[in-house]
């Protein structure tokens, strides 16, 4: 079973934190980005789609530039599924 879900493409991982005095706080872009995604995923959840019990796979494909590699996509992404539940 084939089941997409189309998510923004997130912030740079450079760009995920600021700096506030000794503290690191999420930026504003990043919060942005995840209530977006956060919206996202209730809708899949009132779709009562059951998470996989066993191991599964994750596929992402996004479009890259010579200043972004996949890694600073895939971890806000992965980050987000696993606040999401």
């Amino acid at each position: 079973m084939n089941n997409s879900i189309l998510l923004p493409v997130p912030p740079s991982t450079n760009n995920l934190y600021a700096n506030y005095g000794k503290r690191r706080i999420k930026s504003s872009s990043y919060n942005v980005w995840r209530m977006n995604c956060q919206a996202i995923f209730w809708t899949v959840k009132d779709l009562k789609v059951i998470p996989p019990k066993t191991p599964y796979y994750i596929s992402m494909s996004a479009k890259l530039d010579r200043t972004r590699d996949l890694d600073n996509i895939a971890k806000p992404i992965l980050d987000a599924l696993v606040a999401s539940g």
